[in-house]
């Protein structure tokens, strides 16, 4: 079928797309197999026709979009989106995103700590004390889809909380889209007289669903451990965790537990009449149909706090804590003793899988109508180039051009991995641009364009690159091109204002800078341009407004509250931004910039000295001189590079350096933070350039040439590194990174008293200073320090408690100073993140041969 000819007359032909998901999706049924069933039969009953394909045999390029499911199968998804985009069809994803840093790392240690309850007899009087044992879990990773969310038409979420967290973790995503699951019930209705005759139950309280981590079933026997309400759990008969099933099996509490397997639809109906509350304290639900489905027969509904299922049944269900037993307790009591919500049973009625279908559909149709004028611009741009397809038809016959056009693109389509092709260039493009190579990075951007002219990062990459070397036009043209591929390009929107702002269309310039911000509130470079402007212009209304919606969406970033909190200061709102600040102190009581604004406003003279309100426009610390953007940008970049994320860090770092509104300061601190990032990459050379030309920087030279001292001692100079670390030392004698560099010079000469001298120094101005630690660990054993190293590594621990090999040092230090129960808490906070760790369960065996009843009673 001709592509392009179907694209254009789409809107007058039944409209064909195709599903995919994992292959199991038929054999081990889930939500994800559920929802594409009925969305599928939605979409057919409209008249269309739609394909389910779960072993990959069908081709994307057969039809018009395709409909890809749950990004908890990464790989799988995004082999998925990779056959899309190599065929040049649009895809949407419904991700079914879990998120996971907010609980996924808790939900497996407190299995951890249950099952360690259990098996020790359920001591009730030391649970306090041991739930404790999770309070410092670190949060986990994401789950990376980025390259399906950056070429997805839209991500689809089912509510609120799962938007926030796709826009949080993937920022270049196109669109995200909300729609809402529906509900199967079936016919049958009773009073519960069905399930009170088989099964002898009434008045009890129902859990529906497999037994899981993720269900958190666990949590609810200890909750209601000492109640004597009865529980029934309809699990299916059927668990992936058959140990978890044990743990909950051998969990003992008052009042009697139910386990039942697969019931009828019938049964399952009468069961919801006969309970008096449906209780899921999941540890994420999205939403969790079953819970819609209990409040369609009127029970009363406990719900997990966490997910989406809030969007569904509002504030006509009570919400618990999944961590928190009492949480968990009180909500269920609360529901067991109310009477039935009729109200919550009416509001349901409206989530039918007629709306979702339709919902959808709305969906696939925005996604096509971009794809249609991209496709469109693709082939005015084919035909201009093509001689021959000119030569073959008058520009009158316009079917006959159309129809030459289409087999251009089908050429060029054919099955060759041509996006993935202009992806690769595109990478050598952006690795050009970070190291400030222009021309070879133009090169390489419109050699991606020519391989596909519709790929959006080449082209906005040549906006940025122009941007760059202030060539604002060139940038305005780019961006403008960039824009009629996607109209809902944020940053394509915000490097168009930035582009024009620069020309002097500067209302031009906020207004699209707006635009982005509409799409997405927490946009980080429109907000910051949007800063920069407003604070010029005096348009300090429109700045809070817009930082008051970012806020909303991420309430808890320091950087984003601040930059608030100086707006409101600045137009005399005093009170309110004194809140503010006292919001951000409460999180982080160290915050500088805060406790300095926040002394100014409690000074009276603030109100009449001129100089006091510029400094809360502009409130960064007043000896660094940075605008509160830049502090901001720096913040993020320095939490980046803590987190390892290099190549963000250089890359963010190099297009914030090439802004011509920067002073020295900030553009010296945003290359030496690129050269940083470079080194951590290997990249020693453009690294070690960056370095020698701040070396003579009035503010940063002592970390560019401790910069200079890393990479010379990564070619193993380490006479020049020791020179460059005292170097550096004379210029700042407390940088503890080079205080660290040189205890490490010194080790490698032996000189080991010397080289503790230098770690301890180190730690003194940094606890967390991983270098130092180290080479505390390396010279604490021979020159017998090791009280001293213990007490560095609990200072570590106390920021960053999650640390599995410090945890292990920390315990084999003590276990050699004949600490063995200190030794035996560390190997078991190891335990709860990896059961498996060989070395901890190595050592815990050896104490536990010496201590074999340490385990309360």
């Amino acid at each position: 079928m001709d592509s392009l000819k179907r694209n254009l007359t789409r809107s007058a032909n039944t409209l064909r797309v195709l599903m995919q998901t994992r292959s199991n999706a038929l054999t081990q049924r889930g939500g994800d197999t559920v929802v594409m069933e009925r969305v599928a039969a939605g979409i057919r009953q409209m008249g269309h026709h739609v394909d389910v394909d779960v072993e990959g045999r069908f081709q994307p390029r057969e039809y018009d979009l395709v409909h890809l499911f749950n990004f908890c199968t990464p790989e799988i998804t995004e082999a998925q989106a990779r056959r899309c985009v190599e065929q040049k069809v649009p895809f949407v994803v419904t991700t079914m995103y879990e998120d996971w840093p907010l609980f996924f790392n808790r939900m497996a240690a407190l299995y951890t700590v249950l099952e360690r309850y259990v098996q020790v007899g359920q001591p009730i009087h030391l649970w306090d004390q041991i739930i404790r044992a999770i309070d410092d879990i670190p949060a986990a990773e994401i789950q990376r889809n980025d390259y399906t969310a950056a070429h997805a038409g839209a991500l689809i979420p089912t509510g609120k909380a799962e938007r926030d967290a796709l826009l949080r973790d993937y920022p270049n995503t196109k669109k995200v889209e909300i729609y809402h699951c529906g509900c199967d019930v079936g016919p049958f209705r009773d009073d519960g007289e069905l399930f009170r005759s088989r099964y002898g139950i009434s008045d009890f309280v129902l859990c529906v669903g497999r037994l899981e981590w993720r269900k958190n079933q666990l949590m609810l026997l200890k909750a209601l451990e000492e109640s004597e309400l009865p529980i029934v759990f309809l699990d299916g008969g059927f668990s992936y965790q058959p140990p978890y099933v044990e743990v909950m099996k051998a969990f003992k509490r008052r009042g009697p537990t139910h386990y039942i397997g697969r019931v009828s639809p019938e049964e399952l109906a009468s069961a919801f009449a006969a309970s008096r509350v449906h209780v899921l304290p999941s540890w994420y639900e999205l939403p969790g149909l079953v819970n819609i489905e209990a409040a369609h027969y009127g029970t009363n509904i406990v719900v997990t706090e966490y997910g989406t299922i809030r969007d569904y049944l509002g504030d006509d269900a009570r919400y618990c804590k999944p961590d928190d037993a009492s949480s968990i307790l009180r909500a269920v009591e609360e529901a067991y003793h109310a009477p039935r919500n009729t109200r919550l049973q009416e509001r349901v009625k409206q989530f039918t899988w007629e709306s979702a279908a339709r919902r959808n559909f709305e969906i696939y149709e925005g996604v096509l109508q971009r794809d249609n004028n991209a496709r469109f611009s693709t082939s005015v741009g084919l035909m201009s180039s093509n001689d021959s397809a000119l030569t073959k038809a008058a520009l009158e016959q316009a079917s006959q051009q159309v129809q030459s056009a289409g087999i251009a693109l089908d050429t060029l389509r054919g099955d060759s991995p041509i996006s993935r092709t202009a992806e690769t260039i595109s990478d050598e493009g952006d690795r050009a641009a970070r190291q400030m190579l222009v021309k070879e990075a133009e090169a390489l951007y419109r050699e991606a364009l020519q391989v596909d002219p519709r790929y959006l990062r080449a082209r906005r990459g040549l906006g940025v690159l122009a941007l760059a070397t202030k060539q604002y036009k060139q940038a305005e043209q780019e961006f403008r091109l960039s824009l009629e591929f996607d109209d809902s390009d944020c940053a394509s929107l915000s490097g168009l204002g930035a582009a024009v702002y620069n020309q002097g269309h500067r209302e031009e310039g906020v207004s699209l800078y707006l635009q982005a911000l509409a799409i997405r509130p927490d946009h980080h470079s429109s907000l910051a341009y949007l800063t920069s402007a407003c604070y010029d212009l005096d348009r300090l209304d429109v700045l809070e407004e817009a930082l008051t919606a970012a806020g909303e969406i991420d309430d808890t970033n320091n950087d984003l509250q601040f930059c608030l909190a100086g707006c409101l200061f600045k137009r005399g709102k005093k009170r309110m931004s004194k809140m503010v600040l006292e919001q951000i102190l409460d999180r982080d009581p160290g915050h500088l910039a805060s406790l300095e604004l926040y002394d100014v406003i409690n000074n009276p003279a603030a109100t009449t000295e001129p100089q006091v309100a510029e400094r809360a426009s502009q409130p960064a610390p007043v000896e660094l001189k940075l605008s509160e953007r830049s502090a901001g940008e720096i913040a993020q970049l320095e939490e980046l590079h803590r987190k390892r994320s290099y190549e963000q860090v250089a890359e963010r770092a190099n297009t914030l350096a090439a802004d011509s509104a920067l002073n020295e300061l900030e553009r010296s601190t945003f290359e030496l933070l690129r050269g940083e990032a470079l080194a951590c990459l290997n990249e020693l050379g453009q690294a070690g350039e960056i370095f020698t030309r701040l070396e003579s920087s009035p503010t940063v030279s002592h970390r560019a040439l401790s910069g200079q001292a890393v990479v010379a001692a990564a070619k193993e100079d380490w006479t020049l590194a020791e020179t460059l670390f005292q170097k550096a030392l004379e210029k700042r004698p407390n940088h503890d990174v080079s205080l660290a560099g040189m205890g490490m010079c010194r080790t490698r000469e032996g000189k080991l008293q010397e080289g503790w001298d230098f770690y301890t120094k180190a730690l003194a101005e940094n606890p967390e200073n991983m270098r130092a630690i180290l080479g505390l660990l390396q010279v604490g054993y021979p020159l017998k320090k090791l009280s001293q190293v213990e007490s560095a590594l609990n200072r570590y621990l106390e920021f960053n408690p999650g640390n599995l090999s410090i945890l292990y040092a920390h315990a084999g230090c003590c276990y050699a100073q004949g600490k063995s129960e200190e030794a035996v808490l560390q190997l078991e906070k190891i335990r709860i993140f990896e059961p498996t760790h060989e070395l901890a369960n190595e050592l815990l065996a050896k104490i536990e041969s010496d201590i074999p009843n340490r385990l309360p009673q």
